[in-house]
């Protein structure tokens, strides 16, 4: 959906809508992207099985980011379970290429689909799912950093290519300050 604010507007749209009325978000670095996700997201909140999850970014040092891969769901996920038990979310998927190449046709659009639903259920409780492309011992600190985030929750996951991604992903986060849980 376009993010145009108005009538029966998203919060993330009014949340926009409102940085464009107050001179373009004069108090946001617009040269700094993580500086307009912030003014943007700011705001937005989910419950989940009663605890709050955060849609944007929380000045409280407790952030959580948690990284959904094969558990593309809100039911049933202890990881999201766990990571709402620490405080405020951020739930965020990674497009990796190194798995990407591995999945079939029928696999990635399979996947794309359950994305979309997710993105979709999220979005219904006034949050949003990120979504961002890359090496995830790359974009997972930098996006920690971006939320100042302090801790990454997800689920295990049992492939030789997922356990040394996880491994690679450790490293980087333990390099970044970042735990994880």
């Amino acid at each position: 959906p376009s993010v145009t604010g108005g009538a029966g507007a998203t919060p993330l749209e009014a949340s926009y809508s409102a940085w464009r009325a107050s001179s373009r978000g004069a108090d946001v670095d617009r040269g700094n992207p993580a500086s307009v996700y912030r003014f943007l997201y700011g705001r937005l909140t989910l419950s989940f099985r009663g605890r709050q999850i955060q849609g944007g970014p929380a000045r409280r040092p407790t952030m959580t980011l948690f990284w959904h891969r094969r558990d593309l769901r809100l039911a049933d996920n202890r990881g999201l379970a766990a990571a709402a038990d620490d405080g405020p979310v951020r739930p965020v998927f990674v497009f990796d290429d190194e798995v990407l190449t591995h999945g079939s046709d029928a696999r990635v659009r399979f996947m794309l689909d359950a994305l979309a639903a997710l993105r979709e259920q999220y979005r219904e409780r006034e949050s949003d799912l990120i979504i961002a492309h890359g090496d995830p011992a790359t974009v997972l600190p930098a996006l920690a950093a971006a939320v100042d985030a302090e801790t990454i929750h997800w689920n295990e996951d049992y492939t030789k290519l997922s356990r040394d991604r996880d491994a690679r992903v450790r490293l980087a986060l333990e390099r970044a300050g970042v735990d994880r849980e």
